[in-house]
């Protein structure tokens, strides 16, 4: 709550500071500048670590969902993550749920009960092939919906739905 106050006084601060110079010349730009990098600095996203929890839901009630985790599954390293995302660029969205629930049926789970903050980031894939994220609604968060979800300690920072779009 105190990143989002912090981010509003921010763009309010500079907001405001645009519209006391006048807006002119070179101050215009600059503040439209600083306007951009405060944007760009406090942009969220899909963080680019290796989520927390990953594995399909199993149940939604309210904003509570049980999530079958998977569990024991190796870590890929980088490269591997990038051979394998683009392997799978060049498949169908049919083919990627197709595999994906192939690899699931050998991987063990527990179930994990997550509480979903009001305001939490949801993601989804775009569909297309690039692996672009746009925003999702609390709504697309179904049962049987393939989820990573990335903490900070026990904080929810994102969630992200997967094979949908």
């Amino acid at each position: 709550m105190n990143k989002v106050k912090s981010i509003t006084s921010g763009v309010f601060v500079v907001a405001m500071a645009i519209v006391l110079t006048g807006c002119t010349g070179d101050t215009q730009q600059a503040e439209i500048d600083a306007l951009d990098k405060i944007l760009e600095d406090t942009a969220v996203g899909v963080p680019s670590q290796p989520a927390d929890i990953n594995g399909v839901i199993a149940s939604v009630e309210g904003n509570v969902i049980i999530i079958k985790n998977e569990v024991g599954r190796e870590a890929l390293s980088e490269e591997d993550q990038a051979a394998k995302k683009e392997e799978r660029q060049n498949m169908t969205q049919e083919e990627r749920q197709a595999l994906r629930a192939q690899e699931l049926e050998t991987v063990a789970t527990e179930d994990v009960e997550i509480t979903i903050p009001v305001g939490t980031m949801l993601y989804k894939g775009s569909g297309s092939s690039d692996g672009e994220s746009i925003r999702a609604e609390f709504t697309d968060l179904q049962k049987g919906s393939y989820v990573s979800i990335w903490k900070d300690g026990e904080q929810i920072k994102a969630v992200k739905l997967k094979g949908t779009n």
